[in-house]
């Protein structure tokens, strides 16, 4: 598991928006601790993460103006997205849920991120032990899809390999689990 930075993340970021389902959100953590309260221990008080993870949810298409709608004046910004989890389940495949061209799928997501003045960072799917093995295939393909195509849309990945992270149910990381995860995430 490993960060690519493959352009610059703005220096001294000073908000993170948190976008994506109950992963996201920290669910099925086990002392209220999520890869966001980690991370928020770990960066400098005056770096403000916003969650807007929704459990149960599925890729929700931003237009340019859900983020400039919360664009923070005079502050640098990060969206990361991390969605997938539930698409899989129901059977979305990878190319659906990528897009396939600018105007569809996380592709539009990160072009509106940009236009919306946030830097992107994309986080690929964690495995989950109630996929089916035709989802769990397009799981990895979509994740394959997101390092392959980082360089040319403009985007950071946070890698979180194939790692099965400890969970309670099978879908959402314990509290051990996220902290893994944010200190994948930390160099963001």
């Amino acid at each position: 598991a490993r960060l690519t930075a493959i352009f610059a993340i703005p220096a001294r970021a000073s908000s993170i928006l948190a976008d994506g389902d109950s992963i996201q959100r920290g669910w099925s953590s086990t002392d209220n601790m999520t890869k966001w309260g980690y991370l928020q221990a770990s960066l400098p008080s005056s770096v403000h993460i916003i969650n807007a993870g929704k459990p149960g949810s599925r890729q929700t298409i931003r237009d340019s103006a859900f983020f400039t709608a919360r664009r923070i004046a005079g502050r640098k910004q990060i969206w990361m997205q991390n969605w997938g989890s539930n698409d899989f389940a129901a059977n979305v495949t990878a190319a659906t849920l990528f897009g396939s061209d600018n105007t569809t799928g996380t592709r539009l997501n990160v072009a509106n991120a940009k236009a919306g003045g946030f830097f992107p960072v994309i986080e690929t799917v964690i495995a989950r032990s109630t996929y089916t093995a035709a989802q769990e295939i397009e799981r990895k393909a979509f994740n394959q899809l997101l390092r392959d195509n980082a360089a040319g849309l403009g985007y950071s990945l946070i890698d979180y390999g194939d790692t099965v992270y400890p969970t309670s149910d099978g879908i959402h990381p314990t509290s051990a689990g996220y902290q893994t995860m944010a200190s994948i995430a930390l160099p963001v």
